[in-house]
């Protein structure tokens, strides 16, 4: 069955539907929880569901694929297509959605002369290869086979990038040529310079914004003859750490414009319908210049959905599901499912501890030798921590040392002693460099150098320079570079090995640290750190996410089914959220 626009409006076969859509990625909520975020959104009058793929998670490794578990899009639109609802599929290659490097895999950016995100050779190879693996993944779930897969979008934002029409046109291309049968479209800015000036045949141009729908209705009006279609209408934003939002987002103003932009027969996808978590060390952030501070996103992805993180109906939801009775003439005669509930099961204690430069061997999945530093993409790592390990020789004066470019933040450990911690946005001078002067004995002494890599940002003319780890080098006495290097990649993502003991009166940090605790009855739960400074948390070994005690975030979800330093042992299970 074919789908398509025309200026007569959205069909699908013969029959003319209208789109109320909302975003769920798939990739942000536990698996076991799908079918109850899908239900709550057909409970509000909602026909069809759209979601990013992120190209990162997909292809972690170049020519290999992972589509299951959290990442099974496939066994996620099923469940769309038993509930009625009519899919579009946002598979880049590029996401943005305040996710690392905007979906891109980190790898892309070691492959020799690439630019990202137009018509060059090594970039579109990549393209296609990962274009292939998805759309033969989709393809059974594509509207011609009566599947629920109506429209597939291109790029994401390109106006607000570039304007290789040859690229948009290449994507294009690859999603025809699969066979796909439906509708192509693109999603670009809130006015007439981050729109995308030349139109393409055979694509639907559609708009992203947060406020004045019938602006934005106009000016996609001016530049086509198809219905206005706002592809991401924002209820909210990502945050980030230590930034409290300053604008706020009122449910009755942006129930005001989604009544408004549905009366003027506009199609609609409510951004994001439900944020869920960005999980593990996914999250991206944004470079903010003139200074090019890195300011990474939180964990928490809610931005103030309609259904929150945890899968609660907030105001806004019982506020947009008015709205979409009054003009969805298919309202479905259900109620709003209940739960899940959240629970808390109070303080945890944290029993043992496992320091991290003791334990680096164990948990290092590889140990690089080089005479010069290494970024982490050189060394094939993609997220998590690096450390450096070298064995400096004795001077005769104090010794200036000199680390050139950390990014993002790295500790300075001299015979295992923490001498120096330091974070790129602390100084004006750029390119940042972070110095520590050592008192080298006559036998030498070994440096070591832990870098966190805290996101790539995901939005941003200069992608390309994301690179992570110490990027430009270590300079002894302002004039000589420090060679012959041991470089042990950290991404957490097996700790098995860890050595735990007892916790003494005062553990050394870096550490991890391991607590226990047993639940007859497992609930949704919020995890709190009030004595943590930053990190990560592993749940039986699943990565929650990152902490950081400059807020707003403060509490981590953690769905039912699955640092540096801590000045007290110990952290708290709420059943309620902690956003300030």
């Amino acid at each position: 069955m074919r789908a398509e626009v025309t200026a007569a409006g959205v069909f699908v076969g013969e029959k003319p539907i209208r789109i109320f859509s909302g975003e769920v990625h798939y990739f942000r909520i536990h698996p076991d929880y799908w079918q109850d975020r899908l239900l709550k959104m057909k409970a509000c009058g909602l026909n069809t569901v759209a979601t990013y793929m992120p190209w990162n998670l997909h292809e972690p490794s170049p020519g290999t694929f992972d589509f299951s578990g959290m990442l099974d899009i496939t066994r996620f639109i099923q469940i769309a297509a038993d509930l009625g609802f009519y899919v579009m599929v946002r598979p880049g290659p590029y996401i943005c959605s305040e996710w690392d490097l905007g979906g891109f895999p980190s790898w892309l950016m070691t492959i020799p002369g690439i630019r990202l995100r137009c018509s060059n050779k090594p970039y579109m190879a990549a393209v296609e290869r990962y274009f292939a693996a998805v759309l033969e993944v989709l393809k059974p779930q594509f509207c011609n086979d009566d599947g629920p897969i109506i429209a597939i979008q291109i790029e994401n934002g390109y106006a607000s990038y570039g304007n290789d029409i040859a690229y948009m046109k290449a994507l294009q291309a690859m999603v025809l040529g699969s066979g796909f049968d439906g509708i192509v479209f693109t999603a670009d800015g809130d006015s007439d310079t981050r729109l995308a000036t030349a139109n393409i045949p055979g694509i639907w141009k559609t708009m992203m914004l947060g406020d004045n729908p019938l602006k934005g209705v106009e000016i996609l009006n001016r530049q086509q003859d198809l219905p206005p279609m706002v592809s991401e209408f924002w209820g909210g934003a990502g945050t980030r750490n230590g930034v409290v939002p300053t604008r706020a987002v009122h449910a009755d103003r942006k129930t005001e414009d989604l009544d408004k932009l549905l009366a003027a027969g506009g199609h609609v996808n409510v951004y994001m319908f439900t944020g869920g978590t960005t999980f593990g060390f996914m999250n991206g952030g944004l470079n903010i210049p003139p200074r090019q501070l890195f300011s990474p996103f939180t964990t928490s992805y809610d931005v103030r959905a309609p259904l929150s993180e945890s899968g609660e109906c907030t105001p806004k939801y019982h506020m947009f599901r008015e709205v979409f009775r009054k003009h969805n003439p298919d309202f479905p005669d259900m109620a709003v499912p209940e739960g899940p509930v959240a629970k808390a099961f109070g303080r945890v204690e944290l029993t043992s501890t496992a320091p991290l430069l003791p334990n680096s061997r164990a948990i290092a999945e590889t140990i690089v030798k080089s005479p010069s530093t290494l970024t982490m993409e050189e060394v094939g790592q993609d997220y998590g921590f690096i450390l450096y390990r070298t064995k400096v020789r004795h001077q005769g004066f104090p010794l200036p040392v000199t680390i050139v470019e950390p990014r993002d933040h790295a500790w300075v450990f001299a015979d295992g002693k923490c001498v120096g911690s330091f974070d790129r946005n602390e100084h004006e001078n750029k390119p940042f460099q972070a110095t520590v002067t050592l008192d080298v004995p006559e036998e030498g002494l070994t440096l070591e150098i832990l870098v966190e890599n805290q996101g790539r940002f995901s939005f941003s003319w200069n992608l390309e320079d994301n690179f992570k780890g110490i990027t430009t080098g270590v300079v002894l006495n302002n004039q000589q570079f420090q060679m012959d290097w041991e470089i042990l990649t950290l991404p957490m993502r097996d700790l098995s090995a860890l050595e735990y003991s007892e916790l003494p009166a005062e553990p050394i940090c870096p550490a991890f640290f391991k607590g226990t605790i047993e639940i007859d009855e497992p609930a949704d739960t919020f995890v709190r750190f009030p004595h943590g400074k930053r990190g990560f948390c592993l749940i039986n070994g699943f990565n929650i996410g990152r902490y950081e005690n400059i807020g707003p975030q403060f509490a981590h979800y953690v769905p039912a089914p699955e640092l540096e330093s801590l000045s007290l042992p110990a952290v708290e299970l709420a059943d309620q959220p902690d956003v300030r």
